[in-house]
């Protein structure tokens, strides 16, 4: 739809549970069926992983390991 989050312009709980499932299969599986199906089909899905990253965690890529090839900064 045209809300920035599930329940309107807020994040609430059930984001947060949404975006652990979707984070994964974005971030984590970028080869599965279902990440292109994120980017691909459903785009606005991907929209709404970015919007979450941006606002909860903006030092996103300081806080992953990179494969294992940096230590976690937390």
């Amino acid at each position: 739809g045209e809300k920035s989050f599930l329940m309107g312009d807020q994040p609430s709980e059930v984001d947060c549970a949404i975006f652990g499932m979707l984070a994964q299969i974005k971030w984590q599986m970028p080869d599965a069926p279902a990440s292109k199906w994120i980017e691909e089909e459903y785009g606005n899905l991907g929209h709404y992983c970015d919007r979450m990253k941006e606002k909860f965690w903006p030092d996103w890529d300081e806080c992953i390991t990179h494969g294992n090839t940096k230590k976690a900064t937390k």
